[in-house]
C-alpha cells in the first residue's frame, strides 16, 4: 500500500498534476491544507484526496501531525510537494518494487530536480540532489527543523533510479519571496545551533556517507566557524 502526503497553501495551479502523476500507483492521497483562499481543497477533493486542514507552523510539524492522522497503517509514505511531480520511470519503479523490498527497508532515496521559471537548472553541480522521500509509516518522521528538513529514518535503505521534478509556476516575484522566507527559516536554526533555545535534530552524519547527510554536517560544523563575512 502507498500513501501520498502532500501539505498544501493556494496550489492550485500545481495540486491536480501532483496528484495525477502518481494516481495509478498510490493507493490513498492525504492533503493537509493550511487555509488555502483558492480553490487548491475543492481540487483535491474532486481528484479523490482526503483533505485536512491544519494551521501552519513550520513544514516538519506540519508533517509529523499528517503522520499522526493516518494511525497504524500497513503502508509506504510518499512525501510529494504541490508542486512537484514523479516522472513516468519513478512511478514505474514504485508500482514494480516496492512491495517487493526486503522487510529491513525502511526507507527509499530518489533524485530529485528542479526548474527555474519552468527551465530545468542544468549546471552548478548540485542536481540532481539525493532525497528520502519514501519510507514505511511508523519508520520514519521529519526532522524538526524550521528550514531543510528531511526524513529520518532508522533502518536500512535503497535508491530508486526515477525522479521527482520541483516545476514551479509562480512568478519571480513569488520565487524571490519564497526565497527570503527561506532565510529568515535557515537564521532560525543556525541560531538555535548556537543557543540551543530548541531541541536539535539533524541528519548530520559524515560516516552515512548520504548526499543529505555530507551537505548538512559541512553547513553544521564548518559554516558555523566561518567568519561572518565569508557566510555567503
Amino acid at each position: 500500500m502507498l500513501t501520498t502526503i502532500i501539505l498544501t497553501f493556494n496550489e492550485e495551479q500545481h495540486i491536480a498534476r501532483a496528484v495525477e502523476s502518481v494516481r495509478d500507483v498510490c493507493d490513498r492521497f492525504l492533503v493537509v491544507d493550511s487555509g488555502s483562499t483558492d480553490r487548491t481543497c475543492e481540487i483535491a477533493r474532486e481528484l479523490g484526496c482526503e483533505v485536512l486542514t491544519n494551521p501552519w507552523v513550520n513544514y516538519a510539524m506540519q508533517f509529523n501531525w499528517a503522520l499522526e492522522k493516518l494511525g497504524d497503517l500497513d503502508t509506504w509514505i510518499l512525501r510529494l510537494d504541490a508542486d512537484e511531480y514523479v516522472t513516468p520511470k519513478l512511478a514505474s519503479e514504485l508500482m514494480q518494487h516496492l512491495n517487493a523490498l526486503d522487510d529491513r527497508v525502511d526507507g527509499v532515496f530518489v533524485s530529485r530536480r528542479m526548474t527555474f521559471l519552468r527551465r530545468p537548472i542544468r549546471h552548478g553541480g548540485v542536481f540532481p540532489v539525493h532525497v528520502l522521500r519514501l519510507f514505511r509509516l511508523g519508520k520514519g518522521r521529519c526532522e524538526n527543523r524550521w528550514m531543510d528538513e528531511h526524513i529520518k529514518v532508522s533502518g536500512r535503505t535503497e535508491k530508486f533510479d526515477g525522479e521527482l521534478i520541483d516545476d514551479n509556476v509562480n512568478s519571480l516575484s513569488w520565487w524571490t519571496q519564497k526565497h527570503n522566507s527561506y532565510a529568515s527559516r535557515e537564521v532560525i536554526d543556525l541560531l538555535n545551533l548556537e543557543f540551543g533555545f530548541m531541541p536539535h535534530d539533524t541528519v548530520a552524519d559524515l560516516a552515512g556517507g548520504q548526499q543529505a547527510g555530507v551537505k548538512r554536517w559541512i553547513k553544521e560544523n564548518l559554516y558555523p566557524l566561518f567568519p561572518k563575512w565569508r557566510r555567503f
